[in-house]
C-alpha cells in the first residue's frame, strides 16, 4: 500500500467522523431553534434557521468527499502511474477532492493535493480554481453555498415544526381547508333528503302504486265471486251465500264496483 493510498484512507475516516460529529450539532442546534420558534420574531426566527440551512450543506459535501476519497483510494494505481487523463470515469472524484482540499480543515486532504499537484506539475493545480473548473456547477454550490432563500427558510421553519411539535403543524397546515359543511355550501350541493327527484323516476313510481291496487282489487273479485259449474243453479249458491241477494247483479254481465266488491268482502269475512 502506498503513501497516497495511505492517506486517502485516513482521510476517508477522518470525513466520517467529522461528519457524525456535525450531524449531532446539527441536530441539537436544530431542536434548540425548534423550541424557540414560537417566541422569535420573524426576523431573529430568519437569522437563527440560516446557519442550520448552512450546516445541512456542509454535512452535504462531507458525504460527498467521503464517497470521492474512497473511490481515489481504489483508483490510487491510475494516479500514481500519472496515467490519468480526462477520459477516465473518476474524474469527477478527483476535480472534487482538488478542489475542496484546500478550503477544509482536514490535512490528509491537503497532503492528497500538494502530492498530486507535484506528480503532475502547476497545470493540475487549477482544477482546484472554481472559476476555471466549472464542470460541475451542483458541488461548487456544495462547496460555496449561496445566501439561503426566503422561500427555503420558511420552508424549513414549517419542517421543524412539524418534527418537533406535530400536534401543532395539522392546524397551521389545513386552516385554509375548508369543513365539509362549508365546501358544500360553497359549491351549492343539497342533500339526498331536499333533492327534488327526476320526472321519470315519479312516473314510475306512480305506475307501481296503481299496480298494486289493481292487485288487491283483482284478488277481491277472485275470492268473491263463486266458482260456475254446470249442475250449480242459482239459488243454491244464493243460498250458500256466495252470490249476493240483490237480484239485480245475479245476471248482470257488467264488472262490478269497488262499493260492491267491498260488500262482498265484509260477507266473507262473516262466513
Amino acid at each position: 500500500m502506498s503513501r497516497l493510498q495511505i492517506q486517502l484512507k485516513l482521510a476517508a475516516s477522518r470525513i466520517e467522523i467529522l461528519r457524525q460529529k456535525e450531524e449531532a450539532l446539527a441536530k441539537q442546534a436544530r431542536r434548540n431553534v425548534a423550541l424557540g420558534l414560537k417566541s422569535y420574531s420573524p426576523a431573529l426566527a430568519k437569522a437563527r434557521i440560516e446557519p442550520l440551512i448552512m450546516q445541512d450543506i456542509y454535512i452535504e459535501l462531507l458525504e460527498l468527499l467521503q464517497v470521492d476519497v474512497e473511490i481515489l483510494a481504489n483508483r490510487c494505481v491510475v494516479l500514481e502511474k500519472r496515467a490519468f487523463n480526462d477520459s477516465m470515469s473518476f474524474k469527477s472524484s478527483l476535480y472534487h477532492v482538488m478542489a475542496a482540499a484546500p478550503q477544509l480543515q482536514i490535512k490528509e486532504l491537503r497532503f492528497v493535493h500538494d502530492f498530486l499537484v507535484k506528480l503532475y506539475g502547476k497545470e493540475f493545480a487549477r482544477l482546484s480554481d472554481p472559476d476555471l473548473a466549472t464542470n460541475d456547477t451542483a458541488f461548487y454550490q456544495l462547496l460555496y453555498p449561496p445566501i439561503p432563500k426566503d422561500e427555503l427558510v420558511e420552508a424549513y421553519r414549517k419542517e421543524l415544526i412539524r418534527t418537533y411539535f406535530p400536534n401543532d403543524y395539522p392546524k397551521e397546515a389545513n386552516k385554509d381547508i375548508p369543513s365539509s359543511a362549508e365546501a358544500d355550501t360553497m359549491l351549492n350541493l343539497e342533500s339526498s333528503e331536499n333533492r327534488e327527484q327526476p320526472t321519470s323516476l315519479k312516473e314510475e313510481n306512480t305506475q307501481e302504486d296503481d299496480e298494486k291496487v289493481n292487485g288487491n282489487l283483482a284478488n277481491i273479485s277472485k275470492r268473491a265471486e263463486p266458482q260456475n259449474n254446470g249442475s250449480t243453479n242459482a239459488s243454491s249458491l244464493q243460498s250458500s251465500n256466495y252470490l249476493p241477494t240483490n237480484p239485480t247483479l245475479t245476471h248482470s254481465n257488467k264488472a262490478p264496483s269497488f262499493e260492491e266488491l267491498a260488500a262482498r268482502l265484509d260477507r266473507l269475512k262473516h262466513l
